[in-house]
């Protein structure tokens, strides 16, 4: 038999087939082979990373029993913790390059900054200081919602305390927003 005959005996054979078993077989059939490639490509994977895991937690079984694991190493104490904490936020001395990083972000959204409110709060018997900075702004919804996200993101310090926003008439596309962030600075006592 030569490779045409064989072709054309095949296409025969599945048009055969297809005409016996109607849509509703073509359909069991195509479910079927749905079936078969979601156990190749789905649990057949999941099943060898099951089984890598029962591996894993055999070798740390074993490793426990015979006390080769590392014991755990104690929890810093609460006064650790709590320097670890502070060790977190800016000396006071960084303060210029934050309020340009908040002055950046206004400049990169499109709003200006004319006016703005800045005081500093000691921090008395914290450790921390308060940095409340107070900025009217005019922009769109969208401008302003960038500028407070670019803000928050770039001065991991910063926390946003009050927002208000406010809308001339319900048409205007400009809102007029008065944001309050409050920068925290370390060294504060």
């Amino acid at each position: 038999m030569d490779a045409r005959r064989l072709i054309r005996h095949g296409r025969w054979w599945l048009r055969r087939e297809r005409s016996r078993l109607g849509w509703r077989g073509l359909t069991g059939v195509a479910l079927l082979l749905a079936t078969l490639a979601v156990a190749v490509l789905a649990l057949q994977p999941a099943t060898q990373r099951i089984d890598s895991l029962r591996a894993e937690v055999t070798a740390l079984r074993a490793a426990l029993r015979a006390g080769t694991v590392a014991a755990p190493v104690a929890p810093a104490s609460r006064a650790d913790q709590l320097d670890t904490f502070h060790a977190f936020f800016p000396g006071a001395d960084t303060l210029p390059a934050w309020l340009e990083r908040i002055h950046e972000a206004a400049r990169h959204n499109g709003i200006a900054l004319d006016a703005g409110d800045y005081q500093l709060q000691p921090g008395g018997a914290e450790r921390l200081m308060r940095y409340h900075v107070r900025l009217p702004v005019r922009g769109s919804y969208p401008q302003i919602r960038a500028f407070v996200a670019e803000v928050l993101n770039r001065v991991p310090a910063a926390a946003l305390e009050e927002l208000q926003l406010r809308r001339e008439a319900i048409g205007a596309p400009q809102l007029e927003a008065r944001l309050s962030f409050v920068v925290l600075l370390g060294g504060g006592r």
